[in-house]
């Protein structure tokens, strides 16, 4: 009888531990669901604002202009992520083709010429918003995100490393 009791004691235990992961796990997830997740250009947003010190007038045009650009470039970023799948997958092969290999390369050059002619565009309509001192705020914001390093790979020069072996090139007996 003791050993019965014992066991339900067990079972409910679990049941409930069970019963209460679920809740919370529901609980978050509402929460989550709720909340919803932030808008990307949010931090770009109150940056402009903060730095170029706009006015309503001039940061709902920020507003449009960057929406028509998501949208326009949006397609584009998803071509250039698909060549990318694409010239894996043919890497990933036993021997990949160099002339498709070459193509998808063309292909991947020309998607992101169209990136950044679409970029210089939209930062000079974001420009023509702008009163002089602004616009050399935002020059200088652009020379800035241009100029600077996003990652390691950068720093070193795009993959050139700056020692070989050990020694700097200058070093050579």
């Amino acid at each position: 009888m003791w050993i019965n009791k014992r066991e339900n004691i067990l079972k409910l235990i679990i049941i409930l531990t069970i019963v209460n992961l679920a809740a919370l796990g529901t609980m978050f997830y509402q929460m989550n669901m709720r909340r919803g997740p932030e808008p990307p250009d949010t931090r770009a947003r109150e940056i402009y604002k903060k730095e170029l010190q706009l006015n309503e007038k001039q940061q709902l045009g920020f507003d449009e202009l960057h929406k028509q650009f998501r949208i326009q470039s949006q397609g584009v970023v998803e071509q250039i992520r698909d060549k990318k799948r694409e010239m894996l997958d043919e890497l990933e092969k036993q021997d990949p083709d160099t002339v498709k290999l070459n193509q998808i390369a063309i292909d991947l050059g020309e998607l992101h010429g169209k990136l950044k002619r679409s970029t210089y565009q939209h930062f000079i309509e974001m420009k023509k918003i702008c009163g002089p001192e602004q616009q050399d705020k935002l020059h200088h914001m652009y020379r800035n995100m241009i100029e600077r390093p996003k990652d390691d790979f950068e720093r070193r020069g795009r993959g050139r490393h700056k020692h070989r072996r050990g020694r700097n090139h200058t070093d050579r007996n």
